[in-house]
């Protein structure tokens, strides 16, 4: 299994999207496009949810979900994947974070893996008081979590 991972992110950086299976070129239909190779790679990597709803469980001291949902300390994550940076209405963001949604900046799993990892050294000056997650597999299990919260 591995191996055919590594063997399809050779491929897919290559520029040989057309012989990878259907799964790994084919982008999630929930995220807008366009994306970037290396987000497409990451839709499918295989993640637990489970263990991310754990990790997640040490968000929401700041972050709210669900249907009911409300801004706290940090905005809403309901859609994150695919939403369009300090976009949230009635959340009080940083001018980086703002600054940063007008420039283009979508939340895409590639783009969340690296915040996640180290929010201030993916944008200096946001408000997130969260020194990251280093480890990859919790990150991703996370980013697997997120993608479900509507």
């Amino acid at each position: 299994m591995r191996s055919q991972f590594v063997c399809a992110a050779l491929f897919f950086f290559c520029g040989f999207s057309a012989w990878l299976p259907n799964a790994l070129a084919t982008p999630d239909p929930d995220i807008p496009l366009p994306i970037s190779k290396s987000d497409a790679l990451m839709l499918h990597i295989p993640t637990d949810i489970e263990n991310g709803a754990r990790i997640f469980a040490g968000c929401v001291g700041c972050h709210d979900s669900g249907p009911s949902a409300l801004n706290r300390v940090g905005p809403i994550l309901n859609d994150i994947i695919g939403r369009k940076a300090g976009s949230i209405e009635g959340y009080d963001y940083s001018k980086a974070l703002v600054r940063a949604g007008k420039n283009g900046l979508v939340w895409t799993p590639y783009k969340l893996d690296a915040f996640l990892m180290s929010p201030n050294d993916f944008l200096g000056g946001n408000k997130m008081p969260f020194v990251g997650l280093k480890d990859e597999r919790e990150r991703r299990d996370l980013i697997g979590y997120l993608k479900t919260l509507k």
